[in-house]
């Protein structure tokens, strides 16, 4: 009787999940369940993210320092990066000369927190040039902690070669 319990319980859960996933996934594709964040924010979240750009093009480690969360992590196409890596890549091996963010929205997740989303392109020489050569689409979490928003989390994605934009 027990392991019926817990098997309907796991089964119920992954129900549960199911019906919750596919009420904001909807064949691949989010719908537009997702709460905005209100105009002030947007252009907060917004500035964060330009200035992470901004540090990185000017090539100041502690604008960079300031803006990631001491427990930041960034996924990437070779692998995993915390805040010490995402710092340590700024060196004089390339020269990021221009960038643009597309298409930004900013999703509230909770009070606290926040997701910037958008498709990136840039320009650069150098080991950045193949990074630059194809846009990304970029997805940073940003955090209140104390009176600061600082980036706890961020992910590039790639964009295919035939992109639609």
């Amino acid at each position: 009787m027990k392991r019926l319990l817990v098997t309907g319980a796991v089964v119920a859960t992954l129900l549960v999940g199911v019906g919750m996933t596919s009420s904001c996934i909807t064949r691949g594709r989010p719908t537009n369940n997702w709460v905005e964040a209100s105009p002030q924010l947007a252009e907060l979240i917004s500035k964060q993210e330009i200035g992470v750009w901004e540090a990185l093009k000017k090539k100041d480690k502690v604008a960079d320092r300031n803006l990631l969360a001491e427990d930041f992590i960034g996924v990437y196409k070779d692998g995993f990066g915390n805040r010490a890596e995402h710092i340590a890549q700024i060196d004089d091996k390339y020269q990021l000369t221009e960038y643009k963010l597309e298409n930004v929205r900013v999703l509230m997740i909770s009070a606290d927190s926040a997701m910037i989303v958008y498709r990136a392109t840039c320009s650069a020489t150098g080991t950045w040039a193949s990074d630059c050569a194809q846009p990304m689409y970029i997805s940073s979490l940003w955090i209140r902690q104390d009176s600061n928003w600082v980036n706890v989390f961020s992910q590039d994605t790639y964009a295919v070669k035939k992109d639609p934009q």
